[in-house]
């Protein structure tokens, strides 16, 4: 889990450095007055870090981790963990907040489950979802790890993925792969998660999605492309999982609905 960990109110725990919209939704509800906004790892954050001692550090790598114990307590998080709920108990558990965690996720099962029997009760059931991800014109596909709500989709809420994505991805613990637009076909689904990196190169976006191949998916033609916020949804923290079912459950293909608020990047490129 990134350090953008979106648990600050239920763990006590801060991250050196937040997305935005996390650092906005904490600031609405928090006094952030002690809170500073760090970089990634440097030298100027080890002594940042020196003149500011915390109680606990957590990181990810071993090697970061010889500056960082003359500083304070240091807690590698282990690669061993399988997945982001085991993820999430352990960080917990290294700030005595395990109950909290547990507690948590419960209450996110419970409610998760509720928008899951509402996707079966409709239209759902069978029907195939890709989550793809386009930046400067390359197209990359996603599996059910940790990024663009993989998670969420395939194991929380159990959306079918395209048979190439289970083959070629989550049976390989791949967390995504590029597909060439040509190839795109062969990962074919009923509905699309778009997530549209705007980038220097708008006409290579343009390219993809006014090609014929992005035209002829099943999705696309259909009119079952959805496209949330890439911020939300690229995390797996707390916060950005409830964050996600709650877009799931207002925008996405719970309702069926198609929101054309997110998509005005592309629907001029909708097959008339």
């Amino acid at each position: 889990m990134p350090a953008d960990l979106g648990i600050v109110p239920v763990f006590g725990v801060v991250g050196l450095w937040m997305e935005p919209w996390l650092t906005a939704h904490y600031r609405e509800r928090l006094d952030c007055s002690g809170f500073r906004q760090g970089e990634w790892y440097s030298d100027k954050t080890v002594q940042w870090l020196a003149a500011n001692p915390p109680d606990l550090i957590m990181v990810y790598r071993e090697e970061y981790t010889e500056s960082l114990w003359e500083i304070a307590p240091v807690f590698t998080i282990p690669e061993e963990c399988s997945d982001w709920r085991e993820e999430l108990l352990v960080l917990a558990a290294a700030v005595g907040r395990r109950e909290q965690a547990e507690r948590w996720l419960l209450l996110f099962d419970e409610r998760a489950l509720a928008v899951k029997n509402k996707l079966v009760v409709q239209r759902a059931r069978g029907e195939t979802f890709l989550i793809v991800k386009i930046v400067s014109g390359k197209c990359y596909v996603y599996g059910n790890m940790t990024s663009m709500g993989g998670c969420l989709i395939y194991d929380v809420l159990g959306l079918q993925p395209p048979p190439a994505v289970q083959r070629n991805m989550i049976e390989k613990g791949l967390l995504n792969i590029h597909v060439p637009l040509d190839d795109l076909p062969d990962y074919s689904a009923d509905h699309i998660f778009l997530f549209l990196y705007h980038s220097h190169w708008p006409a290579a976006e343009c390219e993809v999605l006014g090609s014929s191949v992005w035209r002829s998916l099943p999705a696309v033609k259909n009119g079952r492309v959805y496209e949330p916020d890439p911020n939300v949804f690229y995390g797996y923290d707390p916060l950005a999982m409830e964050k996600q079912l709650d877009w799931l459950e207002e925008n996405g293909p719970v309702t069926f609905r198609l929101n054309f608020r997110h998509l005005s990047a592309w629907t001029n490129f909708l097959p008339s």
